[in-house]
This record gives structure tokens, C-alpha cells and sequence, in this order.
């Protein structure tokens, strides 16, 4: 499958990138929290990418061996419920250039 009709198939109509409202009401009901999520492929960072790569192996073990529920799975449901929420759709709905990659040379 081709770069050009696999990224038709994920982003219909030719739109480069939708953003997608999620409404929370509040205590009140005249008040509503509305948080933006993105929509299509996100831009790649190179710089963001290299400093994801080289957090190094000890810097981790310290933080673990101080924090027992440091890198836990789910955990982020708990300290920042409205985060990992966001998180959770903000990856269901997007996708880098590295997946379609992987997509296409699978």
C-alpha cells in the first residue's frame, strides 16, 4: 500500500488535521471544561525524539529504586485523572510518521 493512500485512508477528504473538542461539565451548568485534542498526524521533533531515546538507564533506576510506583502502569489515573484522559484519546487519535512507516514496509 502507497504513502498517499494509506494517509487518505486515515485522514478522509484530504484534511491535514482536525481538532477534536471533548466537553466535561462542571459543578455548575452554565460552565463547561472544554479541552482541544488533535486529530492526524503529528509533527515530528527530532530534538524531541533524541531526548526521549537517551533518558539514561540509571536515571530510571534511581527514580525507582526512590519511587516504588515510578514507571507503574496506570498510575497516571490516579495522580492526574483529567491528564491521563486526555492522553488516553490523544493517542487513539493521532499517529507519527513512524507508524505509517511501519504500516507500509510491514
Amino acid at each position: 500500500m502507497n504513502l498517499e493512500r494509506y494517509i487518505k485512508m486515515m485522514i478522509p477528504a484530504g484534511i491535514q488535521s482536525i481538532r477534536v473538542q471533548i466537553f466535561r461539565p462542571t459543578a455548575s451548568k452554565e460552565k463547561v471544561e472544554v479541552n482541544e485534542v488533535k486529530f492526524g498526524m503529528r509533527k515530528p521533533s527530532l530534538k524531541k525524539s533524541i531526548k526521549a531515546r537517551t533518558t539514561g538507564k540509571i536515571k530510571r533506576k534511581a527514580k525507582s529504586a526512590i519511587n516504588p510506583m515510578y514507571g507503574k502502569k496506570g498510575t497516571g489515573w490516579v495522580r492526574n485523572p483529567k491528564k491521563a484522559a486526555y492522553n488516553k484519546v490523544y493517542r487513539k487519535t493521532s499517529f507519527s510518521l513512524f507508524d505509517l512507516l511501519k504500516k507500509i514496509f510491514k
